[in-house]
């Protein structure tokens, strides 16, 4: 209703008044969720945010959005995409042809359509080929910085919460993570309190 307000609650008892805020393309938040969300994506303070909720909510949809932006601004160098494959036994992606990055690409299709619907097909290609998005497994985490990047992380639900500090413990300098997953839909665990996702 017009007449309702949402608020974020900041700590030691402040709030801040949250509204729609106004993004680079034709399309604008649907409900308090995704207005609340997109408060969170564009807060530079905030390092992480994590989502959760049913497929179709505009979760991963927003996070594009966002990306797509900073990255045209220059306000971070990358985009990371990082995925859980739990089709594959032991996150091994060996046996598929060609290098990492088209061993993934499977897996990555849904964000590629959001980045489609957000951008021609031509400018993200150039994206794509200019190598400002990258493919990271989980599994591959390990070792890694993340600087001056924004990650994705979806389908957090199917890591576990070993999996889930390991990839917290990477946040570097001028860097931002977006991780989301629905923890009603999960593959490897008998109870969502047993995700990474409930943990972070």
């Amino acid at each position: 209703p017009h007449n309702q307000r949402i608020f974020r609650y900041l700590g030691e008892g402040k709030f801040k008044n949250v509204e729609s805020p106004l993004v680079n393309w034709p399309i604008s938040a649907r409900n308090a969720h995704q207005i609340m969300t997109l408060d969170l994506l564009f807060d530079k303070e905030i390092k992480m945010i994590s989502l959760t909720g049913p497929a179709g909510t505009g979760k991963t949809f927003l996070a594009c959005a966002e990306a797509l932006k900073m990255v045209k601004n220059h306000e971070f160098k990358q985009i990371i995409l990082v995925k859980s494959v739990t089709q594959l036994k032991g996150e091994e992606t060996g046996f598929l042809p060609g290098d990492l990055r088209e061993k993934m690409e499977p897996w990555m299709q849904p964000i590629y359509s959001n980045f489609y619907q957000l951008y021609n097909k031509d400018k993200i290609d150039k994206i794509l080929e200019n190598g400002q998005v990258e493919i990271v497994p989980l599994a591959f985490m390990r070792g890694m910085n993340i600087d001056n990047s924004i990650l994705i992380f979806e389908e957090a639900q199917n890591s576990t919460p070993k999996q889930m500090k390991l990839l917290l413990t990477r946040i570097g300098f001028n860097s931002k993570f977006f991780i989301s997953g629905d923890l009603e839909q999960f593959d490897r665990h008998k109870d969502k309190k047993e995700t990474g996702l409930w943990d972070a």
